[in-house]
């Protein structure tokens, strides 16, 4: 009887050890589950030329994962976020697997293909070069063929003929007007749209028209002073069956396209006028362009008595070259005549050499008929009275060189205070006589003068009457300079 109940006992005790050891294992598999574990969804990226920066996506507190990557070019990463530099450009398969911390077999996987696109920083550089093709015997096609380096492109052209702008156009034809060598230049841009430059390439174009008959030529006459009127004729030299066109440019922004045109100025000046006439024949087609400088004046009044300036210089030998001079531009000799001791002689240019036979005091006088090259008025002027003194001693076969320019004699009339200014090219000294109609010096003056611009007074009031004078500035050198004067 004990015997059983002693087995009972340690039955009964068995079972219940066993009972709370599965009781145990219940307990402890609850607890496993109730494990917090928060794992990211997925993952974002951003690429940057050759790199690209991941992130988990989620609010998972990092300590409650971890994290494996796969870059797809068989590098590997257990940042959380990493970012990774590719070697080259490509589409790459990249894989992010995270786990949880307390339980390393509870995972999930996310996949995405990334494009990466690789660029080095490349400088801006730009090779400017262009070829050219003639279309015709005096045209030219500038084909552009600059290149730009990876990245960027043209954005400019600038071209220019022997300097000056032509086009900026990027394909531009030229027309050589002559023949010749025309040195054409093109001046590309390039950008990236941050970065700019700039590249130049010259190439010297030749072009040679032997057979062109052309040769241009013109004529122009004004019309009355104050309206600046001009009219001008063209010629293009032999006569010729083959076309021609005419293209008159007057220099002033103005252009007409007849044989013959007229033209009114806007204001005085000397302008550039070019006509260029293109001659088209069947065999072949020529340009020629011909320029002349045209000075237009509205206005140009005769010169007075004391607008002429005479100058006498001893050449040698008792020889005396009489000169005069201030007869504006815009007249030309129409007649003249010099009335000096030894006769009447014509006026054929601006001196006449006149031999004194002694020593002694000499006269003469000037009268010039001019025409108005823009009128066709015409002025008298004169008679211009002049005196001077030979002395016929020692003297030079050579003539001395100019030393006074520009003598004037102001006011003229005057009350006998009289300033007298020359430019002398030297240093020296000189002598000023007054004289009368019949060359007798009323009075003398020694002066001394340097190289530059002169300033002298002189008052002779009290020794002149009213009449008319001859002032004389005779060098060192003989050379004489006369002026006449009035005293009121």
């Amino acid at each position: 009887m004990k015997t059983n109940l002693s087995n009972l006992q340690k039955l009964l005790r068995a079972r219940y050890f066993a009972l709370l050891s599965i009781l145990s294992l219940l307990s402890f598999s609850a607890m496993a589950e109730d494990i917090p574990c928060c794992l990211p969804s997925d993952f974002v990226y951003t690429n940057n030329n050759c790199s690209v920066c991941l992130d988990p996506i989620g609010d998972c507190p990092v300590n409650q994962y971890t994290v494996s990557w796969d870059f797809g070019d068989g590098i590997t990463s257990t940042d959380y976020s990493p970012c990774h530099q590719y070697s080259q450009s490509g589409t790459y398969t990249v894989n992010m697997q995270v786990c949880c911390v307390e339980d390393p077999d509870r995972c999930e996987s996310y996949k995405h293909d990334i494009v990466v696109e690789c660029f080095c920083y490349v400088p801006c550089t730009v090779n400017a070069v262009f070829v050219v093709e003639e279309i015709a015997p005096y045209a030219f096609i500038l084909w552009d063929y600059s290149t730009p380096a990876y990245g960027y492109t043209v954005t400019s052209w600038s071209w220019t003929v022997n300097g000056v702008p032509f086009s900026t156009d990027p394909t531009p034809v030229f027309v050589a007007n002559n023949p010749g060598t025309y040195d054409i230049c093109l001046t590309v841009t390039a950008s990236n749209g941050t970065e700019e430059c700039s590249s130049e390439f010259c190439w010297p174009v030749t072009y040679s028209d032997c057979n062109c008959p052309l040769s241009p030529d013109m004529n122009y006459e004004s019309g009355h002073p104050g309206n600046l009127d001009y009219e001008f004729h063209g010629s293009a030299g032999p006569t010729t069956t083959c076309t021609l066109d005419w293209l008159w440019d007057f220099g002033d922004g103005s252009t007409a396209a007849t044989q013959d045109a007229f033209h009114t100025y806007a204001a005085p000046g000397t302008y550039t006028v070019c006509l260029t006439v293109t001659m088209y024949c069947p065999e072949f087609t020529c340009v020629r362009t011909y320029c002349e400088e045209v000075t237009v004046m509205d206005d140009c009044p005769c010169p007075s008595i004391d607008d002429i300036d005479i100058t006498i210089t001893n050449i040698g030998n008792c020889q005396f070259n009489i000169t005069y001079s201030g007869v504006p531009d815009c007249f030309s000799l129409y007649a003249g005549h010099w009335n000096l001791p030894d006769g009447g002689h014509d006026v054929t240019g601006n001196s006449i050499i006149y031999s004194a036979p002694s020593n002694g005091n000499y006269n003469g006088t000037l009268t010039l008929v001019i025409v108005n090259m823009v009128t066709h008025d015409f002025c008298e002027i004169g008679p211009i009275n002049f005196s001077w003194h030979a002395e016929c001693g020692e003297q030079s076969n050579m003539a001395p060189e100019e030393e006074i320019k520009a003598f004037k004699v102001t006011p003229n009339p005057n009350v006998g205070d009289m300033n007298i200014s020359f430019f002398s090219t030297t240093d020296g000294v000189a002598t000023i006589q007054i004289r009368d109609l019949h060359g007798a010096v009323l009075s003398s003056d020694k002066i001394s003068y340097s190289h530059g611009v002169n300033m002298i007074n002189l008052n002779k009031a009290s020794v002149l009457k009213s009449g008319t004078y001859s002032v004389n500035l005779i060098t060192s050198r003989s050379q004489q300079n006369v002026k006449t004067i009035v005293i009121k």
